[in-house]
């Protein structure tokens, strides 16, 4: 603006100082002209948008004008940037196993790369990766993403630092993550693995980890039911999903087998009949006994037959098995033998002999054992003789 209207054409030309810098704060028109007999022109100074947190900075306007003084102005930059870490959320919930994501992004442009790390305060519930991210001047307005994985129930605090050479962003304070960690839908099983004795039961449990939407039905096979069978399926509902229900494992001859388990039938689509359920090995020993090599003999008279008899788990120490006619006056048997640490294992005969047309039965019995699962009365089949 002139003081007085122009006389001439008056051209004006505009310089610049200040904190602010020319081309990349701001940019001055080109020169321009006031019109003979005006006293104003109009010419726009560009103020450049950009991202940075700069601070508010100044532009002291002044003009070159031939023959004329010229009065400067102050022109202040309001900056509308502030630096900082935006965290997408706050908590995250997440299934053990499974995944959820956060994303982190800057709020200005940085004059300096600035890395951004997470850390998982409890890894033994919750992993974060990657461990850091980078944000650049070029990408610092690009969303990264932290993944959490779910290890097991409970809760977990992440942690986040930022570190650059931009001292705004250098140590800037940034927002933790909550990590909830849930139980998946799944069957515990009690054992891996069971023992029992021969014609003896055994018991494991099952239980659901999470509360289902409706009954499940669990059932337990037998991979080996001449050696072991298992009782009936078991079936949770909506109130007592997270009581233990057993299931039964008798032995039915030394050896062993393996026990799956299925769901068979589920109102709960997180309980399908397809979940993966540990298994439990069962082991059935043999319970200690004389196995007799048969229940009934038949001999001539004057003659003999042999039968055999022979312990069914090694013994701690010697053992002896007698033999007893019940009637002598139509048959006899061999006297006792004697089965040892080394020898349990292999059959011992007994002789037979008829001595009149008739029967006899013959029992048998522990007569001295150092093996106190093998006492005197230890029940021993008998074999019935007939002459």
């Amino acid at each position: 603006t002139l003081d007085e209207a122009a006389t001439e054409e008056v051209s004006v030309s505009l310089t610049a100082t200040g904190t602010a810098t020319s081309g990349s704060d701001y940019t001055l028109p080109q020169a321009f002209t006031i019109a003979e007999g005006e006293t104003t022109a109009t010419a726009t100074v560009q103020i450049t948008d950009d991202d940075l947190d700069e601070g508010n900075e100044t532009i002291i306007l002044s003009a070159t004008v031939s023959g004329l003084s010229v009065t400067g102005v102050t022109v202040t930059i309001t900056d509308d940037d502030t630096h900082g870490v935006t965290v997408s959320t706050g908590t995250v919930s997440v299934v053990e196993g499974a995944t959820a994501e956060y994303t982190v992004v800057l709020d200005s442009e940085p004059t300096a790369n600035v890395v951004v790390a997470a850390t998982s305060g409890t890894q033994a519930k919750a992993t974060v990766a990657p461990a850091s991210h980078t944000f650049t001047p070029s990408n610092w307005d690009t969303a990264q993403k932290f993944t959490v994985t779910g290890v097991e129930a409970g809760t977990s605090a992440i942690t986040h630092a930022a570190t650059s050479d931009d001292t705004q962003y250098s140590g800037e304070t940034v927002s933790s993550v909550t990590a909830t960690v849930t139980k998946a839908p799944g069957v515990t099983v009690s054992a891996e693995m069971v023992s029992v004795a021969d014609g003896s039961t055994a018991t494991y449990t099952v239980v659901l980890d999470t509360q289902p939407s409706g009954d499940v039905t669990v059932a337990a096979t037998s991979g080996a039911t001449g050696k072991a069978t298992v009782s009936g399926a078991v079936t949770f509902t909506t109130g007592n999903w997270d009581a233990p229900k057993t299931f039964t494992v008798t032995g039915q001859g030394a050896g062993s087998a393996t026990i799956t388990h299925a769901v068979t039938a589920s109102a709960d689509s997180g309980y399908p009949t397809g979940l993966s359920i540990g298994s439990v090995a069962v082991t059935v020993t043999a319970v200690p006994g004389v196995s007799v090599s048969a229940e009934t003999v038949s001999v001539v008279d004057g003659s003999t037959v042999e039968y055999t008899v022979v312990f069914d788990t090694q013994p701690s120490g010697d053992v002896t098995v007698t033999a007893t006619s019940g009637t002598p006056a139509k048959a006899t048997v061999s006297g006792a033998v004697t089965f040892t640490t080394g020898n349990w294992n292999v059959p011992k005969t007994f002789t037979v002999t008829g001595v009149d047309p008739g029967t006899s039965a013959i029992t048998h019995a522990v007569t001295l054992s150092a093996d106190t699962d093998y006492p005197t009365s230890l029940s021993i089949d008998s074999v019935a003789v007939t002459v």
